[in-house]
């Protein structure tokens, strides 16, 4: 059987809701899953907010990385559009952080938003329609809770 490899980008795995989300849902997708390889590319260095069981790596790292990679910001996300080797470039929404940037640059946030080598994936229903409603684009699917064998079906056609 073939081993699945994915990478996840984000900012840090500081304390914040979708690191506790991200780094239990990893963990528990390790642990049932003996034929996946996660790794977590981080932007930024700060202390663990809970214990990884998976290989984490600055997001240098990531620029040369071949597989399915999923962003999880919109620093992480413009970054992953300039990576040249990866499989599957999917944007997945946690955090709608547009509405809460001061002195919003449109054109630069509307670049990653309607980038047609980016994947929109949303962890909401509600998320999805303001996604959809502001930037004109559909969202492909939702994932909830970051549920990594869900995201790993957005880009593998459900063949998991």
């Amino acid at each position: 059987m073939k081993i699945d490899k994915l990478g996840i980008l984000t900012p840090d795995l500081g304390y914040s809701q979708l690191t506790f989300q991200l780094i239990t849902g990893v963990n528990s997708a390790l642990a049932d899953n003996k034929f996946l390889d996660i790794c977590v590319f981080i932007e930024n260095v700060v202390q663990f907010s809970w214990y990884p069981n998976f290989p984490i790596m600055t997001t240098y790292y990531a620029y040369s990385y071949p597989y399915q990679l999923f962003a999880t910001s919109l620093t992480t996300a413009k970054k992953l559009i300039e990576f040249p080797l990866c499989k599957n470039k999917v944007f997945y929404i946690w955090d709608m952080e547009w509405t809460q940037i001061k002195d919003k640059e449109y054109d630069e946030i509307a670049s990653i938003y309607k980038d047609p080598n980016l994947e929109l994936v949303a962890r909401s229903t509600n998320h999805a329609k303001y996604i959809e409603k502001c930037w004109d684009r559909p969202v492909s699917h939702i994932v909830e809770d970051f549920n990594i064998i869900d995201l790993m079906k957005v880009t593998s056609n459900g063949e998991k």
